[in-house]
């Protein structure tokens, strides 16, 4: 799986090995496109909180031991995302979690899955925006999740990337299992999205 091009920080790896299915679950993401439906929002948010949710509970087991993780990345996003799905009369009762979310039986895996829903972030102010534009008023207060932290969204990935390059550098022998971790979560992504297109 690994690449061994030295010349590559992990992140840069790291990025590379998923390119190709980051950009298969980027292309069945609706609200990525210059006219979303309001449908397509709340398909996405349903989707979100049908993996993080399940996710974040995991984590938190995690978090407890590992002082040194960034903050920003402990902030509960399944919160932001229950808000929003109760403003546009979700009834979360009737939400599933994704079957598909992999297992997590270490740190090591945790951070695969983290760097997808952390990287998921950063264009998060973006769509909002376009969001607003289209619908204004009507999504007014349900667009917690994607405001997320607002303009530090970018530097809170940062915090992440570079906590990850340190762990590897600590523990090299844990690369392929981020990089393993990371790939199931996002066909875990690409799957649920599948499912609503179909």
């Amino acid at each position: 799986m690994i690449q061994n091009d030295c010349s590559l920080s992990f992140h840069e790896l790291l990025k590379l090995e998923t390119s190709k299915i980051h950009k298969e679950v980027e292309f069945l993401v609706k609200i990525n496109s210059p006219q979303p439906a309001l449908s397509d929002y709340i398909d996405y948010i349903v989707v979100m909180y049908k993996i993080i949710a399940p996710l974040e509970k995991i984590a938190l087991k995690y978090f407890e031991f590992e002082s040194s993780f960034p903050k920003t990345t402990k902030k509960n996003k399944t919160q932001k995302l229950k808000l929003d799905l109760d403003s546009l009369d979700i009834d979360l009762n009737k939400i599933n979690f994704s079957i598909f979310v992999p297992e997590i039986n270490s740190f090591a895996e945790l951070l695969g899955c983290l760097y997808v829903v952390e990287g998921s972030s950063i264009g998060s102010q973006i769509i909002c925006k376009k969001l607003y534009s289209l619908y204004g008023e009507e999504l007014k207060n349900k667009m917690n999740y994607l405001n997320g932290f607002g303009r530090d969204s970018f530097k809170n990935w940062i915090y992440f990337i570079e906590y990850l390059e340190n762990y590897t550098t600590l523990f090299p022998d844990k690369k392929n299992i981020i990089i393993r971790s990371a790939l199931e979560t996002f066909n875990c992504f690409k799957t649920e999205f599948k499912n609503v297109i179909t």
